[in-house]
């Protein structure tokens, strides 16, 4: 696009041409945006939990986003332990906004890790909805009821005292509207 402005003596002609890379890029696709008071907006898509940031995480470990591979299964999206403490216990909390449904996801231990198995807690409101141990080469499958729901926390840990905890994988996170 090109646009030209004259303006009276001296004669001066600017002329600025807007080039494609120029355009505001958008939000991606299934992110929701925040209405006026800071709240997520309703969305019509799912979106991966992979893009929200945590309203809350534990002291010295968390979730954060990496990959891993569950069972011979690649994931390149996926929420892992981080920190300091990650290999004893951690937990990282989210704001649903009552506005999504399911959330699904694949959990497992990672096929590279030295040890083989994790506790593993998610919470809806403080209800549990998931508890459970995962194990090295028996990734579980998970569909869980977050309807109406405001705070997800999710809280993992090792089996066994030492921080002896697998490598958690919990992978491709997705909310459903």
């Amino acid at each position: 696009m090109t646009k030209t402005v004259s303006v009276p003596e001296p004669a001066v002609t600017v002329t600025v041409t807007a080039s494609p890379t120029s355009v505001a890029a958008s939000l991606p696709t299934g992110s929701p945006s925040s209405g006026p008071d800071g709240t997520p907006s309703p969305s019509t898509k799912p979106l991966l939990l992979t893009t929200m940031n945590p309203v809350a995480k534990g002291k010295y470990a968390w979730l954060k986003v990496g990959s891993g591979t569950l069972n011979s299964q690649g994931f390149e999206t996926a929420l892992v332990p981080g920190g300091s403490d990650s290999n004893c216990s951690g937990s990282a909390e989210y704001n649903l906004g009552r506005q999504w449904t399911t959330l699904t996801l694949t959990a497992g231990i990672d096929d590279y890790s030295a040890d083989t198995a994790s506790r593993l807690d998610i919470l809806a409101d403080g209800e549990s909805i998931f508890t459970g141990e995962v194990n090295l080469g028996k990734p579980k499958e998970l569909s869980l009821d977050v309807k109406g729901r405001l705070r997800l926390s999710i809280r993992y840990a090792d089996t066994v005292t030492g921080c002896h905890m697998g490598s958690l994988v919990l992978g491709n996170p997705l909310l459903a509207p």
